[in-house]
């Protein structure tokens, strides 16, 4: 007997990066998932161990949160076909969707409500949540409830977020590879060097 879900996913296929298969606590709570294919569907719920391959539309709208994560022009096209009476009202997940604005404010102009989850790190369970106020909240507690610590986030900030993330990253990995060089010149082993730059830059942060 298949549980009552909590939220539905549609993506266009499964990967090892999707939020359900790196977070399996989220996935317990997961019921039909929506792909470009039957056979996509069952997949994608056996790499995740959760969830099944939805029979229809009606039943992927059935749930309190709708999650999409890579779902691509296929299926965006046939859920904008659904019209405004399937989306109104509706609370929707996007996660890590930049590349699917557009067709995500397609979806909100037919009355879905539109909040944003962006992946701060893939090794660590930390997002960051915007957009629509009670599509963060109810994300929050089921995100929170399967482990997963969320950060607020002004509604449109993501993009600049997670450029600064990158920014940052890189200009730190050149500090460390700079601070390398000038070491191993110093006749440390490299090994050596790179404990002494963590240690530099662990001190620069305490300051």
């Amino acid at each position: 007997m298949k549980q009552v879900p909590r939220l539905t996913l549609i993506t266009s296929g499964p990967t090892r990066h999707n939020l359900f298969a790196r977070f399996p606590k989220l996935a317990q709570l997961l019921g039909p998932i929506r792909a470009t294919s039957p056979r996509t569907a069952t997949r994608a719920a056996s790499l995740f161990r959760g969830g099944w391959a939805a029979a229809s539309w009606s039943e992927v709208l059935d749930s309190p949160l709708i999650v999409i994560q890579t779902a691509g022009p296929k299926l965006f096209a046939e859920m904008q076909g659904l019209g405004k009476s399937a989306w109104r009202g509706r609370i929707v997940l996007a996660c890590d969707s930049e590349a699917e604005l557009r067709h995500l404010a397609g979806l909100e102009s037919l009355g879905a409500s539109i909040a944003h989850l962006h992946s701060l790190d893939k090794r660590q369970p930390l997002v960051a949540l915007s957009g629509d106020n009670s599509g963060v909240s109810r994300a929050r507690r089921l995100l929170t409830g399967a482990g997963i610590r969320c950060l607020t986030i002004r509604d449109g900030a993501g993009p600049g977020l997670l450029s600064a993330i990158g920014s940052l990253e890189k200009r730190i990995g050149t500090a460390l590879r700079e601070g390398d060089r000038a070491f191993l010149h110093a006749g440390l082993r490299r090994a050596e060097a790179r404990v002494v730059g963590v240690g530099a830059a662990l001190r620069a942060l305490r300051r």
